[in-house]
């Protein structure tokens, strides 16, 4: 390592690799930010949960809930676009279903 310094190299800055990592996508933020909460962890069960974390967990629990409101988005849009008449009952119990799914989902994401 002396070597190196000596030429001309120098030694990381703390988070220099994460900050790395996360600009060319390997990691998101969630898990950029996890491996800060795991360093500062002070307990056991802090530890575990920013290794949760930083393997995706989060992220991947939000992406059903993002295709879902995604969905009802383009329904909705389309409603807009076409108002000539109101939604018929069917589509308004879709969507009344489809947001009783996208909460379920929600309250299972505040419980990782």
């Amino acid at each position: 390592m002396i070597s190196a310094l000596r030429l001309g190299g120098r030694l990381a800055d703390p988070g220099e690799f994460t900050l790395r990592a996360l600009r060319q996508c390997k990691l998101n933020l969630s898990q950029a930010e996890a491996i800060r909460d795991l360093i500062n962890s002070q307990t056991e069960a802090a530890a575990r949960q920013a290794v949760r974390q930083m393997r995706g967990e989060l992220s991947f629990g939000f992406s059903p809930l993002k295709e879902g409101l995604l969905g009802l988005i383009v329904v909705l849009e389309s409603a807009i676009e076409l108002v000539e008449d109101d939604l018929p009952q069917l589509q308004k119990e879709q969507i009344a279903e489809s947001l009783n799914n996208l909460f379920v989902i929600c309250k299972v994401l505040l419980d990782l």
